[in-house]
């Protein structure tokens, strides 16, 4: 829940097993940190075994995360700034 206190400023509220205010947080900072990528930037894999990845720039840029179809995404690179891929480019291409 969100609330505005009478300064005016804003206070999130959790509850439950999961914080997910901690993990909005997170995605918004990684969001700044890659310069706010357009959807053009994003891609995903579909593997021969039904697994899926999220990434962003490519593949193996350090920034993607596992569709596992129970909640939050297993992730890698959620909070790893120094990741490869920023300027564009991949090993991969």
């Amino acid at each position: 829940m969100v609330s505005r206190g009478e300064d005016g400023q804003l206070t999130v509220t959790e509850g439950g097993p999961r914080r997910l205010w901690d993990i909005v947080d997170e995605c918004h900072a990684l969001f700044l940190d890659q310069g706010e990528p357009t959807h053009a930037r994003y891609g995903m894999t579909i593997t021969r075994d039904r697994r899926q990845w999220l990434w962003l720039d490519c593949s193996d840029s350090g920034h993607s995360w596992e569709l596992t179809g129970r909640g939050r995404p297993r992730g890698r690179g959620v909070l790893s700034p120094s990741a490869g891929g920023r300027d564009g480019t991949c090993d991969n291409l």
